[in-house]
């Protein structure tokens, strides 16, 4: 068992699924053996492995080593780390109990392993790469959980391995050349602002000039209204007057379609 941990404490990037596989199988026999030095040299190999893997790992095996990170966390003394690693491993497979012949019942690994269930499942979105794409925990996603840890993998199109890396929450990700986001369209949706609606806007002007058309008709009757001379019919009078009241009327109507539609143009054209 000693000469199997020192070997891996050594082992040469890039690391490979098979020898982090066997880092972990290391630390799971260093734990239930109580073999605290044992533990942190194949757990320090484990995260040194993620830092320079050469091949893509599965879901299931990113949930194996989030159950590790787990123990090591407790192992240290931090629950809560433990908790939030605890809570990435059933995030991916929510199924998993440790077996007794790891963690004994009645441990205190077992109720933070229970608790875990209630990690949120927070993401924040990752930048998209120029080229290939990014996966969170061995599946990809343009999402990085943002409350517990992850490991995060660019995948290179050819799917080599370009940068890894395991994030707990609040560390940055890799730097990488991300697709710029002026290249992306960026056409109108239904919340876009735009201009104003031309019908509506054409009938508000049209309405507008016959409200001015109409008050200057009335002005002009009015005028001739007054300058009637005096011996005029009272017929007379009462047609000049009700003609000048009615293109009044016709002229405020307008006035009122035209503001009305002008409005309407405005607010139907800007969302």
């Amino acid at each position: 068992m000693i000469l199997l941990l020192a070997t891996l404490a050594h082992a040469a990037c890039p690391a490979s699924p098979g020898t982090i596989e066997a880092a972990l199988d290391g630390a799971q026999v260093a734990f239930r053996m109580m073999d605290r030095a044992g533990f942190q040299g194949a757990t320090d190999t484990v995260r040194e492995g993620l830092e320079c893997l050469g091949e893509r790992m599965s879901p299931t095996l990113a949930a194996r080593v989030h159950r590790v990170n787990g123990l090591r966390e407790f192992f240290a003394g931090n629950d809560a780390g433990a908790r939030l690693a605890f809570g990435a491993a059933r995030a991916i497979d929510p199924a998993y109990e440790f077996p007794e012949s790891i963690v004994p019942a009645g441990h205190p690994v077992r109720a933070l392993y229970a608790e875990a269930i209630n990690v949120p499942s927070v993401t924040v979105a990752a930048p998209r790469p120029v080229e290939g794409q990014v996966e969170f925990d061995g599946t990809p996603s343009p999402n990085r959980p943002s409350e517990r840890p992850t490991l995060a993998v660019l995948v290179r199109s050819d799917r080599s391995v370009a940068a890894s890396a395991y994030l707990w929450p609040g560390d940055p990700l890799f730097p990488y050349a991300a697709a710029s986001t002026a290249s992306v369209a960026t056409a109108p949706t239904s919340g876009a602002r735009k201009g104003p609606n031309w019908p509506l806007a054409i009938a508000a002007g049209a309405s507008g000039l016959l409200a001015g058309g109409a008050l200057l008709a009335a002005n002009l009757s009015d005028a001739d209204f007054n300058a009637m001379a005096v011996g005029s019919s009272e017929a007379e009078l009462r047609a000049a007057q009700a003609q000048t009241n009615g293109l009044q009327v016709a002229a405020a109507g307008l006035g009122v379609v035209g503001l009305g539609l002008g409005v309407g143009a405005v607010v139907a054209g800007s969302w």
